[in-house]
């Protein structure tokens, strides 16, 4: 994988596979992570397909934008829009993980037809009809006034975690103080705040390409409900439980995720 800039939205990303391949696979992270979670992803895919991960704005090292506005999840995915078709990259193969999956239904709803497959990891869709949200939301709503605070550095870092995270558990503090350092804590809180306002009612059903959906039973951040859910609204989709899995499926469980994934995209359409 080769590290890039994407000056005209303030994007990392990281490049590689093969790239006279046909698909290219596009990588989308969760809440204050980055690219550097999907390593294992990285190597699995880049025998077959072009790869791409990026740092979502306000994350890793992509540029924190002063604007509380600017973390809403539709310019995460336009973002990722951008940033694909300034590399030629059409008919990918999107997999979102967490905050991901958020911004991966944001695509789908501005361009229900741009991926040929998807892939939810853990996947969110309502968050703003659920109660504990709404709630925490509404406590939240003076984090706005932090974006009249003067950014001291407009870039972040990354957090390597293998092996010293893999393993580690959905509420494991240490990591999540890394992740959350390593954001920022502004950026943190705002794009917090956004995920918290999706709402993706009516979106699924528009969308005609396959949909896999991959969900631990364990996890305590997302419900696997979710995922079942979901299974019934888009035309084309499979949900697979995994009983011993958490929410961080990219960290703790990419080995039993990926074969799921790799039989996935070599199935007839």
């Amino acid at each position: 994988m080769t590290e890039h800039f994407f000056e005209e939205r303030g994007l990392y990303y990281r490049l590689g596979g093969k790239f006279d391949a046909e698909k290219s696979i596009v990588l989308i992270h969760g809440l204050s992570g980055s690219s550097s979670a999907w390593g294992e992803f990285e190597n699995f895919f880049s025998t077959e397909y072009r790869v791409l991960s990026f740092d979502l704005r306000g994350h890793g090292y992509s540029a924190r934008p002063q604007k509380f506005s600017d973390y809403s999840l539709s310019h995460m995915a336009e973002d990722c829009v951008a940033l694909m078709n300034y590399l030629n990259i059409t008919q990918p193969i999107i997999i979102g993980h967490s905050l991901g999956s958020l911004v991966l239904f944001e695509l789908l709803k501005a361009h229900p037809t741009l991926p040929s497959r998807v892939v939810f990891l853990a996947p969110e869709y309502n968050v703003a009809r659920r109660v504990g949200p709404r709630i925490i939301r509404a406590l939240m709503f003076p984090v706005r006034w932090l974006q009249h605070i003067p950014v001291r550095h407009p870039r972040g870092r990354q957090v390597t975690y293998a092996p010293r995270y893999t393993g580690t558990g959905d509420w494991n503090l240490l990591r999540m103080y890394a992740d959350i350092t390593a954001t920022g804590i502004r950026s943190f809180l705002f794009a917090t705040y956004h995920s918290f306002s999706v709402r993706c009612d009516g979106v699924a059903k528009h969308i005609q390409c396959p949909v896999l959906m991959i969900h631990g039973k364990r996890d305590t951040i997302f419900p696997v409900k979710n995922a079942l859910e979901l299974e019934k609204e888009f035309p084309h989709a499979r949900a697979v439980i995994l009983n011993n899995a958490d929410h961080i499926l990219v960290l703790n469980h990419a080995q039993e995720v990926l074969p799921h994934i790799n039989t996935f995209l070599h199935e007839q359409i």
